[in-house]
């Protein structure tokens, strides 16, 4: 197997963890190198529901190169998937601070304080992913959910439509907006 294999979009995630492993325990490299080889094995990992190793490979691509954004924004990704928010919005805090132009971290926090029903800080984390991306569908969606928990369907409407426009095969956004105007009262539109 070759480095390739670790570091390459085509390797599904046994074979790609396999090749890291091998790079990783070989050492061979420089550090940059082996942070590359941990923060792959970590997102094969995580694709394979093995969030623990996943957050352990990740300390370890971050410990190697404490610069890593996209190794905080995988480890914040794997935390919120454990249900661990507060460490999930340190790490997003992290690869933001790194690589202040990702919407997708931004995005990402935001979701991670909906989950915590902190809908302001969630609303203000997307407002900056759109404000980094402004074709990003999910951050729409996202923040039109953040609206109608507070009840501001007008919003949360508006939030979904761009998201359509955006990306008409997002999930949900479809269901959302007609909850959202059965939450105005408008049961016609809802239903259409």
């Amino acid at each position: 197997l070759t480095y390739a294999a670790c570091i390459g979009n085509a390797a599904d995630a046994s074979r790609r963890i396999e090749a890291c492993t091998q790079i990783i325990d070989s050492q061979a490299g420089a550090p940059d190198k082996l942070a590359t080889a941990y923060f792959k094995r970590a997102y094969a990992w995580s694709m394979e529901g093995d969030l623990d190793r996943a957050i352990a490979d990740s300390d370890q691509a971050i410990g190697l190169h404490p610069e890593y954004a996209s190794a905080y924004y995988n480890r914040g990704y794997d935390w919120a998937a454990k249900g661990n928010y507060d460490r999930a919005i340190a790490d997003y805090g992290q690869a933001i601070a790194f690589d202040p132009k990702s919407s997708a971290a931004y995005n990402n926090r935001g979701l991670a304080w909906s989950y915590k029903g902190d809908n302001d800080r969630a609303i203000a984390d997307y407002n900056l992913a759109i404000i980094a991306d402004s074709k990003n569908a999910s951050a729409y969606l996202n923040r039109g959910g953040a609206w109608a928990a507070e009840g501001a369907f007008d919003h949360a409407i508006a939030d979904y439509n761009q998201a359509i426009a955006f990306d008409p095969t997002l999930i949900g956004v479809y269901e959302n907006r007609g909850l959202s105007w059965g939450g105005k009262g408008d049961y016609n539109r809802a239903i259409a």
